[in-house]
């Protein structure tokens, strides 16, 4: 994972080299700096002339300033870095969450997914900024001193590379231990994350409920597993801080110990004990700096498990051709499902099974059936959300996946049953279906779509803000919005997915007649739930146990008497009871 790690790094490696530099300079004037205090010291001893001590001083004051304004650029450096490799690595996920489209999320949580986009990628930073330039510092640091300490005493010299051995390995057992521990930690964040967002997402409904208590409850159990987690990875991480700063005392203390009982034997001259005095702190300090980075790391490798984890996950529907889906002037295309069966979650879940379906250029065709009896599945087909295991679709009698995935979609508008909108203006949530469009034509799309009216009546028009997911506007509102997003597309088919089930009887009609202006001229797929609003298509097919049971225009079908006129019959008992 370490190699993995490092590749992403790539665009910044140039930062992260000049860090690692300006960290060689930074620990060349401690060094410098404890050279010139043994010196200092040495005069001490020897009763010298106070002027000798004013160039040490001089210099000691140098090496600081010079040492501030390294540390300055360092801090430059590793935060410009360390947003160049966040900004790469969250395009990366990003770009992979787009590719698996729709199909990942049903498994998958939205608090998970953000932890890791977000807090996951933060934690990266300490390791990839801190850590590996720091690697490098350590190293030219100790291949500085280590051989000068040597030759001054060779005891001192392998009783601090003994220490540093200890230092750097002692870190390593614990490895396996801090992984497990930090895997879970992880996993105790992300699922307290992922129970926020549902309780911030479902607020009304936990109200409405009153199941908000509970629901606390919950999200207390979680915090309270995650302090659990943090608190066993906090113990961990201390002992084995605890073990290196040993080490290190060890280390310093007996160097300083060796070198005075030589100085006492005669073994060491007074200015050679007190450049050990002083080097050997310097010669710890990298040491201490790379552990207290490594422990810091931690967190962000737990991320990293999980994030190479779904950036390897398979991306099923892939994009095996660039062909564009071009059509003649004026002409409308068709579509065609042929024999197609498709289950969700790997064939557990059966959805379709040998569907043939049949659209013609220009034609309006309704599918009704049942709840769950595959129609929205043939619109998640149709955009290439899924693929199907068997069978195949083709627009114009050539198979969607022969075209790009980008271009088959710029082919296709659809209102949905849930309509969403962002967070954002008006005309910014309008303006998502063809981002250059001047506010003529989004305005135009509005009074087609019957919306103009309750958008000018706004307090700020085209420019309010519709807050998350829509929450200040109106089912109907909502869906008029949709339905503008649509026409400003002006694609050739049109799906229209259960559009007026959410709407009360005094907006069905406006919204109704906005539909049927839309659908002028384009070839429309129709999944509707209210019967009434499907009369005029050009066939109606009725789904039931995963296939076709019957299909015909709707005179057809009411006089045959069959599954048609059963949800019909089924709908005016309905109707009447309300």
């Amino acid at each position: 994972m370490l190699i993995r790690l490092l590749s992403v790094t790539k665009g910044a490696r140039g930062s992260l080299l000049a860090k690692a530099l300006i960290g060689v300079l930074i620990t060349g004037t401690y060094i410098v700096q404890a050279f010139l205090s043994a010196k200092g010291v040495s005069y001490a001893f020897a009763e010298l002339n106070w002027r000798l001590f004013i160039p040490i001083i001089l210099g000691i004051v140098l090496m600081v300033v010079l040492r501030v304004h390294l540390l300055w650029i360092r801090e430059i450096l590793g935060k410009y870095a360390a947003e160049k490799v966040k900004e790469a690595l969250r395009i990366n996920l990003f770009k992979h969450f787009f590719h698996l489209g729709p199909a990942y999320m049903e498994d998958g949580r939205t608090g998970k997914l953000q932890s890791i986009f977000i807090d996951g990628v933060e934690a990266l930073e300490v390791f990839l900024v801190d850590y590996i330039p720091q690697v490098l510092v350590t190293a030219v640091g100790l291949i500085c001193i280590l051989p000068y300490m040597a030759s001054l005493d060779p005891l001192v010299g392998v009783i601090v590379f003994v220490s540093i051995l200890i230092s750097v390995l002692c870190p390593m057992f614990w490895d396996k231990l801090m992984n497990k521990i930090g895997h879970g930690h992880w996993e105790s964040y992300g699922n307290l994350n992922s129970q926020f967002v549902d309780a911030m997402q479902g607020m009304t409904t936990l109200k409405a409920f009153n199941a908000s208590d509970e629901k606390g409850n919950e999200l207390e159990r979680d915090a309270n597993e995650l302090y659990k987690h943090t608190m066993k990875k906090l113990n961990v991480s201390l002992i084995s801080s605890a073990l290196v700063g040993f080490a290190t005392a060890i280390g310093t203390a007996l160097s300083v110990g060796i070198g005075a009982f030589h100085l006492s034997m005669g073994m060491l001259a007074m200015s050679s004990l007190t450049v050990i005095l002083f080097l050997s702190t310097e010669c710890f300090r990298p040491i201490n700096d790379l552990n207290a980075y490594w422990h810091k790391s931690f967190l962000g490798f737990s991320a990293a498990e999980k994030m190479f984890e779904f950036l390897d996950t398979t991306v099923t529907v892939l994009n095996k051709s660039n062909d564009r889906l071009v059509l003649p002037e004026g002409k409308r295309p068709s579509i065609d499902f042929n024999a197609v069966t498709f289950s969700y979650n790997d064939g557990k879940r059966p959805a379709l099974r040998n569907l043939d379906l049949s659209i013609p250029s220009g034609a309006k065709i309704a599918l009704v059936g049942q709840s769950g009896a595959g129609k929205s599945t043939v619109v998640n087909l149709l955009l290439r959300f899924f693929d199907p295991q068997t069978g195949s679709i083709t627009i114009s009698k050539k198979e969607i996946g022969k075209y790009s995935i980008q271009d088959l979609r710029r082919q296709i508008a659809a209102v949905f049953q849930d309509t969403y909108l962002f967070y954002g203006t008006v005309e910014d949530n309008i303006r998502v279906a063809k981002p250059e469009a001047s506010f003529k034509e989004i305005e135009d799309c509005c009074r087609n779509s019957n919306a103009h009216g309750f958008i000018s009546a706004l307090p700020q028009g085209y420019q309010t803000i519709v807050g998350e997911r829509g929450i200040r506007l109106s089912g109907g509102e909502r869906q008029r919005i949709s339905i503008a997003r649509a026409m400003l597309k002006d694609a050739p088919i049109l799906v229209l997915d259960e559009a007026t089930s959410n709407v009360d009887a005094s907006n069905e009609s406006a919204i109704q007649e906005s539909l049927d202006r839309l659908a002028r001229n384009k070839t429309t797929l129709v999944i509707a739930h209210r019967l009434s609003t499907i009369i005029d298509a050009d066939e109606i097919y009725v789904m039931g146990n995963e296939h076709i049971c019957e299909h015909g225009t709707a005179q057809e079908l009411i006089s045959r008497d069959g599954a048609f006129m059963e949800l019909m019959k089924a709908q005016n008992a309905g109707n009447k009871m309300e």
